[in-house]
């Protein structure tokens, strides 16, 4: 039985929700796709988490983290170095979390007080530190900001041709992909709407962003990012990454570095 199976077993049986699980992984490594019967909450505190479903997919720097309810059958991709935080509970535990998969704004405090959960063991008694921080987590997790900002997977099979080449090959424009499809741009933008509730325009800037965050976790400069994601120069890139995340390329290199150092040093002395 593998590392991944046996956490889910141990999660699936808890009799004291919620529970924590720490994990590492190497970068690339791979987890198939399966479920959980409680909801859960996936935080990378080192390095970025691709996370894929049937309706699509997110990437997810150190400033975000993943609901996803229950039965959700999901699969998970490691980019860089992973340190992965797990937090499990059923979903009554936080009725204000959506029934959908979201993208949940990590505040400090809820940084922190997911970095202290695996310290705590099941049971924990009532009216203890242990129950006094997994009831702020979980308080904390409610009354942050959430985010729609994924990819969606679409069904009409000849879109999902042009999503693929896009992600290949994002300089793509409108055009070229209606001349590879031999089909009206006009038809194509229809596609985008019907299909995917979006335009070709924002899913493309959604497909470029999750590259991005991909190769920037991979130690590439922003330039060669920027060209690799089909920008014409690294202002055009920058502007539109820090108007999606709220910070430039150069700032979120320098807060995913701190954010290593610090998660490196907390692993140390938990070690030690």
């Amino acid at each position: 039985m593998d590392k991944e199976e046996t956490t889910d077993k141990c999660i699936v049986t808890s009799q004291h929700p919620p529970g924590t699980v720490f994990t590492s992984f190497p970068d690339g490594h791979w987890v198939p796709s399966h479920r959980h019967d409680q909801a859960q909450l996936l935080y990378a505190i080192e390095g970025v988490l691709v996370i894929g479903t049937a309706t699509g997919r997110w990437v997810l720097p150190s400033n975000r983290a993943l609901w996803i309810p229950p039965n959700t059958e999901h699969w998970t991709r490691m980019v860089g170095a992973v340190q992965l935080r797990s937090l499990y509970l059923q979903h009554l535990q936080a009725p204000r979390m959506p029934a959908h998969c979201c993208v949940v704004e990590v505040s400090p405090l809820l940084r922190e007080l997911i970095l202290s959960a695996p310290g705590i063991r099941e049971p924990f008694s009532a009216d203890t530190r242990s129950e006094w921080i997994m009831k702020l987590l979980v308080d904390e997790l409610d009354c942050t900001p959430l985010h729609a900002m994924h990819l969606p997977v679409p069904n009409h099979p000849k879109l999902a041709h042009v999503c693929n080449l896009l992600i290949e090959s994002p300089q793509l424009d409108l055009a070229e992909c209606a001349v590879l499809l031999a089909v009206n741009p006009k038809t194509l933008r229809r596609w985008f709407m019907d299909d995917l509730g979006m335009t070709f325009g924002k899913w493309r800037r959604q497909a470029r962003l999750q590259l991005a965050l991909e190769y920037l976790a991979k130690g590439e400069s922003v330039l060669g990012v920027a060209i690799a994601t089909g920008y014409a120069n690294h202002s055009a890139f920058s502007a539109m990454f820090r108007n999606e995340l709220g910070v430039s390329p150069v700032e979120f290199i320098t807060h995913r570095r701190r954010a290593d150092q610090l998660a490196t040093g907390r692993s140390a002395a938990h070690l030690s």
